[in-house]
Formats: C-alpha cells, sequence, structure tokens
C-alpha cells in the first residue's frame, strides 16, 4: 500500500465528515471524521479498490459485519439495530476496537463488495416526471434504471405517494392499495402546481443495468443493501424492506453491463415500439468528461431509433449539461443549487423540422430542487 492511497482515503474521510451529506447523520460524520485521523481504521478502507475505497463503503462494512452480532454493545448506537444512544465520548472507541478485531471480514468485504445505495424515497421525486412523460407518450413506459443494481427505482407504478406542505395541503397519488407509500414535503413556486398526479402510471417494460446485481432471494445480498442504509436513518431501512418485498412479487430484468457504455445493450431488452425512459440511477456527478460524453452518445444514438425521455436527480446543473447542451435547457434552470440541494432533471428528444431536415434536439427542463432521498422537493423553485 502506498502513502498516497492512504493519503487519499484519509482525505475522503474527512471531506465526507465535513460534508453536508452528513449533517443529518452524527453518527456516521462522528465515525468518519476519527477514522480519518486514524492511521490503522483509514488503512483498512485503503486496501480497497480507488474507485470504491469511499467513506459510505466503511462504513456499511462496519454495519454489516454488526449485522451479524447484534447484542455487541456498539449496536446500542445504531438505531438499525434496535439502539437508542446518541453518539458519547465511548462510540469511536467501541466502533475502532471492533472493526480493527475483525479486520480479515472486514478486508474481505472492503474488497468484494461497493456501496448500494439506490434510496427508494427518490422515487417521489421521478413520479410527477414520470407522469408528465406518460401524457406525452401515450402508451405504457418502458423503464431503464441506469447504474441500478437492485432495480427498485422501476416499481414506481407500484408505490403510493403523499406530498404535502404549506399552500399545497396534501397531494396524493399512486395506487391505494399499496405497503409502501412514500412521503415528501413539497414547496412550489408561485404560479406554478405539480402536474396532474393520477393513479396509476402504465408501465410496459423494467430493465436495471449495472455492473453488479442484487439477488433478492439471496439473504446475504439483501443483508448488504440494508448494511449500505445509514445506520441512524432506521425510517430508510423500513422504506428499502418493503420496497424489497414489493419488488419480489415481480422483479424486473437485471442486465450486468457498465452502466454508461452499456447502455443500448440494455435499452434491447425493451421491446422498440415501447417508449424509452432512461431512469438515472446512480448520480453521475462523479463519472470523467470522456464517459459523460460517451453517455451522451449513446442517449442521441438511442434517440434516433425510438421515443426517449431521460431523467435524474444529480447534485449540479453541470451534470446535466454533459448530456445535452446548455442551450437546451429551460432558462430558469440554468441556476446551481445551493449546498445540500439536488436538481431533478428531465430531457426529452423531439425532431425539429429546419429547411427540410429534422434533426432530433433534446428539451431539457429542470423541474425542481430536491433533497437526495426523496424527503423534499421545491417544484419549480430554481
Amino acid at each position: 500500500m502506498h502513502g498516497t492511497e492512504l493519503e487519499l482515503v484519509r482525505n475522503r474521510l474527512r471531506d465526507f465528515a465535513e460534508s453536508d451529506q452528513t449533517a443529518a447523520s452524527p453518527l456516521y460524520r462522528h465515525l468518519a471524521a476519527h477514522s480519518a485521523t486514524d492511521p490503522e481504521v483509514s488503512s483498512l478502507l485503503a486496501q480497497a479498490p480507488p474507485n470504491t475505497a469511499t467513506p459510505a463503503l466503511l462504513l456499511a462494512v462496519a454495519h454489516r459485519l454488526l449485522q451479524a452480532e447484534p447484542w455487541l454493545t456498539l449496536s446500542n448506537y445504531y438505531p438499525t439495530l434496535g439502539g437508542t444512544f446518541g453518539v458519547d465520548r465511548q462510540t469511536w472507541g467501541l466502533f475502532r476496537d471492533f472493526l480493527l478485531e475483525r479486520s480479515a471480514s472486514a478486508v474481505r468485504l472492503l474488497t468484494t463488495r461497493s456501496v448500494c445505495d439506490e434510496e427508494v424515497g427518490r422515487a417521489a421525486l421521478f413520479y410527477p416526471a414520470l407522469t408528465m412523460i406518460a401524457k406525452q407518450a401515450r402508451s405504457p413506459l418502458g423503464l431503464l434504471a441506469a447504474g441500478s443494481s437492485v432495480g427498485l427505482l422501476l416499481n414506481p407504478h407500484r408505490y403510493g405517494y403523499r406530498y404535502q406542505g404549506a399552500g399545497v395541503g396534501e397531494i396524493a397519488a399512486g395506487p391505494k392499495k399499496t405497503s409502501l407509500v412514500l412521503s415528501t414535503a413539497l414547496r412550489a413556486a408561485e404560479g406554478v402546481a405539480l402536474p396532474p398526479l393520477s393513479a396509476k402510471l402504465a408501465i410496459g417494460s423494467r430493465v436495471a443495468l449495472d455492473r453488479v446485481t442484487v439477488d433478492l432471494t439471496d439473504s446475504d445480498d439483501v443483508a448488504w443493501l440494508e448494511a449500505c442504509v445509514w445506520a441512524d436513518q432506521p425510517d430508510r431501512l423500513r422504506r428499502l424492506e418493503l420496497a424489497v418485498s414489493i419488488q419480489r412479487k415481480e422483479p424486473p430484468e437485471l442486465v450486468i453491463g457498465d452502466p454508461i457504455e452499456g447502455l443500448a445493450a440494455a435499452a434491447a431488452h425493451i421491446p422498440d415500439e415501447t417508449p424509452l425512459v432512461v431512469i438515472q440511477g446512480r448520480s453521475l456527478a462523479g463519472e470523467g468528461e470522456e464517459r459523460l460524453a460517451a453517455y451522451a452518445r449513446q442517449l442521441s444514438s438511442l434517440a434516433a431509433d425510438r421515443p426517449l425521455w431521460w431523467v435524474g436527480v444529480e447534485p449540479g446543473i453541470e451534470t446535466f449539461r454533459s448530456i445535452v447542451p446548455a442551450a437546451a435547457f429551460d432558462a430558469p434552470g440554468a441556476a446551481d443549487p445551493a449546498d445540500g440541494d439536488h436538481l431533478l432533471g428531465m430531457v426529452r428528444w423531439r425532431e425539429r423540422s429546419t429547411a427540410g431536415v429534422k434533426p432530433l434536439v433534446p428539451e431539457a427542463t429542470i423541474l425542481a430542487r430536491t433533497d437526495a432521498h426523496g424527503r423534499r422537493m421545491d417544484w419549480g423553485v430554481l
């Protein structure tokens, strides 16, 4: 192990602990901050491949190991395991000792697993956009979740939704008979309203694309999926458990492949006559310029052969601009979100007649400011 690798890991841990991302997780902020200054703990994470050696992976590994020994004192600090203790002076020492005593098991997970953070709550963000797309398509949709090893976002028609906020009251959508209802705090810009939301959304085909897939019939895979939920956010774990139960009844097709380079091959699993909607399962923010350019080419190529829409939640406008030209965005969507905010965007490719030629032109709109997990949506507030 080279010193630069260790320093990179320690910087990632430090940045994670100081980011807005961990503001809602006192436990993970505390553990990441201490891990950044501890050479033995950070050295464990440094053994993971560079592209997966993230603070979230280290914390998920500890969570997974503790799942197997929930009677230990450390579990008192993990609400997902029934704990009720807040962070105190004992938390770090217990965590450090627990992880180092199981270093061999920790390294095995760190070198073979990657974080699977498919937050089902984001379906509440996508649902209004999918409702708009369904009206435009006038046909059952084919959903392709790019960067999704489970495909939980491919069941928007099976979840219920409650949007609530001052000035908008309560808006209910989705089927009435469902075990999972997602609640989102809603705010709308003056003079702007959510599109009419229906109880039914017609979905024809569902495909998830990622380098690895999660087998929901495998108890170890499911345990890992649960371990990737942050340990002091038990509400997210409950949503995940319900979503997994729904998914098991009628699973989508899971395709193994690169979520960018394999997009066209995965799309071939959806009938050509079905309008295609690419849902961004994993944020594109960490991808390099070449990868994003390749993704843009794949989308343009798909749009040449069939009706195509893309929907995603990203932390900044630059990611959207990497997919389509900046000029394609509606003017109000040109602003970057404030710290901690994300943007919900939608792109539609349409033919435009110019001097007898009908080129495909992307029409892109930023619909809302949101959080990362679907708890809040500021529709039209840009």
